[in-house]
């Protein structure tokens, strides 16, 4: 059986009925119940390069795009995965764990930045154990080895833990920092220096990349460790 992304995540949406048969844009299936092109598309739609042969939308992404459901509850303004079992929509924090542990089954990824651009209809459909798989964001396609990504993510960790109890939560490395490196020398060496330069090392090669931004995205804070505090001296006294 085909496995078409719109398909999948479209199981789990409200149910719409179609007007005609149509051959569809997005997802090129024909002789399906769908909806005119232009009762769907609008003229604020930009994605027209995703645009296949066809004179209709179907049901299916008609649904992902949103047809038949209240605007806070479209698609577009959440990340999500999708199995033919489920649909997680996912808040920021709950992104990471699902990229380093993708499911056992083919799933669909998308994640947004913007809550803005429709990224359904663009989404791959990633079969279980397939790497690297593929997450669509707003901009790009990110492909993703979670078995290579161990050393980054504890690198990433320990800069964005938090270094003191304040009401702040201060990290010691700000995302935009993880993202573009530190410059702040007192900020380094209170850190630690060598400690730095170590991690340093393993982050710079994934700079500029859609990888690191996507991660630094989903990375959550490291809760606070309070430094090991030195044990006091016993003074025995002899009689």
């Amino acid at each position: 059986m085909k496995l078409i992304n719109t398909h999948i995540i479209a199981r789990h949406l409200p149910d719409i009925t179609g007007t005609q048969t149509v051959q569809c844009v997005f997802c090129g299936e024909q002789q399906i119940s769908g909806f005119p092109k232009a009762r769907i598309i609008g003229p604020s739609f930009m994605d027209h390069d995703a645009l296949g042969a066809g004179d209709g939308v179907c049901i299916h992404c008609a649904a992902c795009l949103g047809m038949g459901q209240e605007r806070g509850k479209r698609l577009m303004m959440t990340s999500f995965l999708a199995t033919e079992a489920v649909l997680l929509r996912l808040k920021r924090e709950e992104i990471l764990a699902h990229i380093l542990g993708p499911p056992a089954a083919p799933f669909v990824f998308g994640i947004t930045f913007s809550h803005k651009k429709h990224i359904t209809f663009r989404a791959p459909v990633n079969m279980p154990g397939q790497r690297p798989y593929v997450i669509r964001t707003d901009n790009s396609s990110v492909a993703v080895y979670p078995e290579r990504l161990t050393s980054l993510i504890v690198a990433m960790r320990a800069w964005y833990t938090i270094c003191k109890e304040t009401a702040q939560e201060l990290t010691w490395f700000t995302k935009e920092e993880i993202r573009l490196g530190c410059w702040n020398h007192k900020r380094i060496e209170t850190y630690g220096t060598a400690r730095y330069l170590s991690e340093n090392a393993v982050i710079q090669p994934y700079r500029g990349t859609a990888l690191l931004n996507l991660l630094t995205y989903a990375l959550n804070k490291s809760a606070y460790e309070k430094p090991p505090q030195p044990e006091k001296e016993v003074i025995t006294v002899s009689e």
